[in-house]
């Protein structure tokens, strides 16, 4: 066989690969434009006025309250009061009446909250007993049937909204209706209602449940118990409120209408018990159209926040969808108005000098009249 030598190849040298190093021109991106993000913008519930200045009024309503609650100062008096919150209102104009309320007020022992629709009538109270209106500031007498008064009325259906969601049942009185007699019987009737109220028709005279005199549903809001135990009181009173400011300017409501706290209570109550206006008329022929075994109780319509009414009673209950609306007018011959007719003195627990032509002057007199006014002086 053939001896082949292996043949010697020398290794192949390479020259590594030179590359350039690639240059890429760096990207240039827009920065993305963001739109800020704006938080959901929460509106205070009380019209003109800032969230801010409705913050510091539920502050000082939840601080205050319940120093207040109890309806008496001595609060082991009467325990099943103790989260009743009576209110009054007072403006600088106002000082003379409000004195005079308060000493009545003082010879039963009760407590009481103020509303003020200025700073300068916590001088009245002091400021621990004292809550100033958020976007209020009026100090002179203001004229029945203007704006301003119309506006100082819903402001009044304000605090009485923050107080029930709060957690208090609450009296609205104002400072011209003056205690004449201890009036626990009468914090006691209302904690048997949503919706207890002074008749401000003068031809009220007698409160029979059971044939109710049209008259009589005639709201007074300067006299009212309402509780927030049942939550479609709150939510019918959020109404009242609502159609309260729509109704504020006096150039843009009809006479048929009426404007002011009163007259929106007044529709809030027909609303619900599907009455057509606030006349006496509506009221006279809604009351004809019932049968008198139903006066007292009956269903309400789909539209209504509560499934039933009862007037002035419980009797009923049973038989009635719930939530049953409970309401009663106060009896006007122990707790009379300025214009009812044939007030008895001796039988009076309240009495309250509305509705009368003058002015504060023509209140003092009707007070004096009943041996309730003290010339306006602070008690000791």
């Amino acid at each position: 066989p053939k001896h082949e030598e292996p043949k010697h190849e020398e290794p192949k040298h390479e020259e590594p690969k030179h590359e350039e190093p690639k240059h890429e021109e760096p990207k240039h991106e827009e920065p993305k434009h963001e739109e800020p993000k704006h938080e959901e913008q929460v509106e205070s519930s009380i019209p003109g006025v800032t969230l801010a200045a409705e913050k510091k009024f539920d502050a000082d309503m939840r601080q205050k309250w319940k120093a207040s609650a109890g309806l008496y100062k001595d609060k082991s008096r009467h325990r099943e009061l103790e989260n009743v919150v009576m209110v009054t209102m007072v403006n600088n104009a106002y000082e003379k009446m409000f004195n005079n309320w308060k000493c009545q007020a003082d010879k039963f022992g009760l407590d009481f909250l103020v509303l003020a629709f200025d700073s300068k009538a916590i001088s009245f109270m002091g400021d621990d007993k004292t809550v100033v209106l958020p976007g209020s500031d009026t100090e002179e007498q203001i004229r029945v049937n203007t704006n301003r008064f119309n506006v100082m009325g819903c402001q009044k259906v304000d605090a009485v909204i923050k107080l029930l969601e709060i957690g208090a049942d609450v009296i609205v009185i104002d400072a011209d209706c003056v205690f004449k007699k201890e009036p626990v019987k009468f914090f006691k009737e209302a904690m048997q209602h949503d919706f207890y109220f002074q008749s401000n028709h003068p031809d009220c005279r007698t409160l029979d449940s059971a044939n109710p005199d049209p008259a009589c549903f005639l709201i007074n809001s300067g006299f009212y118990y309402v509780t927030g135990k049942n939550k479609a009181m709150i939510e019918l009173l959020k109404k009242a409120r609502k159609s309260c400011y729509e109704h504020a300017d006096v150039k843009n409501v009809s006479p048929t209408d009426g404007a002011g706290d009163q007259r929106a209570l007044q529709r809030m109550l027909n609303n619900e018990l599907n009455i057509p206006t606030h006349y006496y008329g509506a009221w006279d022929s809604h009351l004809k159209t019932v049968p008198a075994p139903w006066r007292q109780a009956y269903a309400l319509n789909t539209s209504s926040l509560f499934k039933s009414a009862s007037f002035c009673t419980h009797e009923h209950d049973q038989r009635l969808p719930k939530p049953v609306f409970h309401y009663c007018t106060l009896d006007p011959t122990i707790y009379p108005a300025g214009k009812h007719k044939g007030i008895v003195h001796d039988e009076m627990v309240a009495f309250h000098a509305n509705h009368l032509p003058g002015g504060i002057e023509a209140k003092i007199r009707q007070l004096t009249k009943h041996r309730l006014w003290n010339g306006g002086e602070k008690c000791e």
